[in-house]
């Protein structure tokens, strides 16, 4: 049995590594990419955020592009708040629907702590590894097991929520078909990217 728990928590932290280097890299590149248009990251997150009548503040910020669920702000950093790279959308498309979810949900409280949770179990884990504690591996994978499940049910309403906004973005900013396809898939990337250790976010 404490094979089967170190593989899955194995399987676990390569899933996570795996999303966030696919995640950093798809970014980098299409940081790189100019859309025809003028869209830029503000304007992207704005709308998204006004066609779900969700009234909270985007702001530059000094560091890396985030939203904050205590301050229920989005901080969008000098990449993404008047860029109008492929990736300064996507990133802002990713965070306007993570605070929109998080906004709907009506309990922050409960985000910031499966955040926190991931990093808890995750130390748990090793610890039981490390003492060869098969008791202390089954509390950390349990723990991680709940936060992945509820993970897994936000991240699938944030993908409900971009199929119900996006046809208004594209229509607004008369974005082309090839935009949208590529637009959609990036999104989705970064959406699953949620459910893994937060590592290198």
């Amino acid at each position: 049995m404490y094979l089967i728990f170190s593989i899955v928590f194995y399987l676990f932290i390569l899933y996570s590594i795996i999303y966030q280097v696919l995640s950093i890299t798809m970014l980098s590149k299409c940081r790189k990419i100019k859309m025809d248009n003028k869209i830029t990251g503000l304007q992207v997150a704005q709308s998204l955020l006004k066609n779900n009548n969700i009234n909270i503040y985007v702001v530059k910020t000094e560091k890396r592009s985030h939203y904050d669920p205590k301050r229920n702000v989005i901080r969008l950093d000098n990449d993404d708040y008047n860029n109008n790279s492929l990736g300064a959308v996507i990133n802002s498309i990713y965070l306007a629907l993570n605070a929109i979810n998080i906004n709907n949900y009506k309990n922050r409280f409960m985000f910031i702590l499966a955040g926190y949770g991931y990093t808890i179990s995750s130390a748990v884990c090793l610890l039981g590894l490390l003492f060869r504690d098969i008791n202390v591996m089954a509390i950390g994978l349990i723990f991680m097991i709940i936060i992945l499940i509820f993970k897994y049910q936000q991240s699938s309403k944030e993908v409900d929520i971009y199929n119900d906004s996006i046809d208004k973005i594209k229509k607004e900013y008369k974005l082309k078909d090839e935009d949208i396809e590529i637009i959609s898939k990036k999104a989705r990337l970064l959406i699953n990217n949620e459910l893994s250790i937060n590592m290198f976010k």
